[in-house]
């Protein structure tokens, strides 16, 4: 899907559709996305910019119970599938978050694990076109809260797997299925959390196609032995340059233990492929388990900083991996499963989904659903920004639009070029207006300085419009 520079025409095409019973109520819908994806972590009353009826307006849709938030998550993820219909391939990566609070509306909520919060679990997919990393939108999303039941270890084995949280996996997907007529360019992308045999067997059912990291090293059938003793012992095909990025401590979402805080570096890594038969696993009470032929690739790091722990993934996929370059894409593939965490940093906090004092669980579901594609549309700019620098920037913006930037940009030039400059020069220049300077000389920009940028260009052309058209010029 194209980033659609207007606001208004945005949010008709995305929130267009959904069926909330009455149709005044999506034109409600559009209305209000519109002014809050103008801001996206302004509260109602700064998105409505103290028009008291605008505000009055979106606080009854919100607190509206015949508006059904699912309807809202529905509707706007039936229109990304469509959107991605006429591409070749489509990611469909997946990972949980926790919307947490910690006002009045937490006793409606359920444990995150910390003691002064409690939340919501949101399981995500996001829709991603790999070529370009273009970001589509949301395939689904499911929310629940979560009830504190703790069970030891062999009693949560006993658990049937439909009624475990881990279902969540299949059950998302399963949603992304029911609402596309197309299922032979999406490919599943999850982190180690997915590595469960029903989960898998369930892909290779459905004819699925999949990359999940392994957490499990798995008896095998053929060849006999296990999953990472037999990769170790595979030829390395080659080797890949893999980007590791900084990170401050935090906690393992695995593991729960807490994790060291890790400096950004380039790793070289060796490959390793094989194509395997893995067996059953011996827990659980799931009939009918079946072995499954499946692929895998391991990436390791060499020549590791001591200090660091050295990079390590073993990914399971049903994409081909016989060749170098098939293997390649793979591991290109799973590398862009950051982005569906970095989806859930821009609902939680760019959107500051988190910030929002709503007293009825229901409002917060109803707000849930109405920024999770306004975080998608954040990250798109993004999107275009990185991989298609050096195309026209009128596939974003007016000639306007740009000759208004450009003036702004260049108050000495007199004259802006005939040629549209380009998507790197415009973002660039749109950033710039936010504050961004190049100290660090990597030429990177963030989503949030770029929206900062892009709310600011909207404001500037809107002066500059207002300006001409003062002094007879048609636009």
């Amino acid at each position: 899907m194209d980033f659609i520079p207007d606001t208004g025409s945005w949010a008709k095409h995305v929130y267009g559709a959904c069926r909330l019973g009455d149709k005044r109520r999506t034109k409600r819908l559009v209305a209000f996305a519109t002014r809050q994806a103008l801001r996206p972590d302004a509260s109602i009353p700064t998105a409505c910019e103290g028009d008291s009826a605008s505000q009055e307006g979106a606080y009854r849709f919100i607190e509206n119970d015949l508006v059904d938030a699912h309807a809202i998550e529905e509707g706007t993820s039936k229109r990304f599938l469509k959107d991605a219909d006429g591409l070749p391939v489509v990611l469909a990566l997946q990972d949980t978050t926790t919307v947490t609070y910690s006002h009045a509306l937490k006793e409606a909520l359920g444990a995150t694990g910390a003691k002064t919060t409690r939340g919501m679990l949101v399981h995500s997919v996001l829709l991603v076109e790999p070529e370009e990393k273009s970001i589509i939108g949301l395939g689904a999303q499911k929310w629940w809260v979560r009830k504190v039941n703790r069970k030891k270890k062999n009693e949560r084995r006993q658990v049937p797997y439909r009624d475990k949280e881990s279902y969540k996996w299949e059950q998302t997907l399963s949603i992304v299925l029911q609402r596309t007529k197309r299922k032979a360019h999406l490919v599943s992308v999850c982190d180690r959390e997915a590595d469960i045999h029903e989960f898998l067997q369930f892909h290779a059912e459905q004819n699925l196609r999949h990359v999940i990291r392994s957490w499990h090293s798995r008896a095998l059938e053929t060849p006999r032995g296990n999953l990472w003793t037999v990769l170790s012992k595979q030829p390395v095909v080659g080797h890949r340059n893999v980007v590791v990025e900084q990170r401050g401590p935090g906690q393992s979402k695995s593991t729960g233990k807490a994790r060291a805080p890790r400096k950004g570096r380039i790793a070289r890594t060796e490959i390793r492929t094989v194509s395997v038969t893995i067996k059953p696993g011996k827990y659980g009470v799931t009939k009918d388990k079946k072995s499954l032929s499946i692929n895998a690739i391991k990436v390791s790091e060499v020549d590791c900083p001591p200090e660091e722990e050295p990079l390590k993934w073993i990914l399971l996929t049903t994409e081909p991996v016989d060749t170098l370059e098939a293997a390649t894409r793979v591991i290109n593939y799973y590398e862009m499963r950051w982005l569906i965490e970095e989806f859930h940093k821009c609902w939680k906090t760019g959107c500051a989904l988190e910030q929002k004092r709503l007293q009825e669980l229901g409002n917060l579901e109803r707000i849930m659903a109405i920024l999770a594609p306004i975080a998608a549309r954040l990250l798109q700019l993004k999107s275009v920004y990185d991989s298609r620098p050096e195309a026209s920037c009128e596939q974003l913006m007016s000639r306007t639009e740009w000759v208004c930037l450009w003036l702004h940009s260049n108050p000495r030039k007199k004259k802006p070029p005939k040629k549209a400059p380009t998507i790197n020069w415009a973002l660039t220049a749109v950033a710039r207006t936010a504050g961004w300077t190049d100290t660090k000389r990597t030429g990177r920009i963030g989503w949030r300085t770029l929206w900062k940028g892009w709310f600011k260009f909207e404001e500037m052309v809107k002066g500059f419009e207002t300006a001409l058209r003062m002094q007879g010029v048609k636009l």
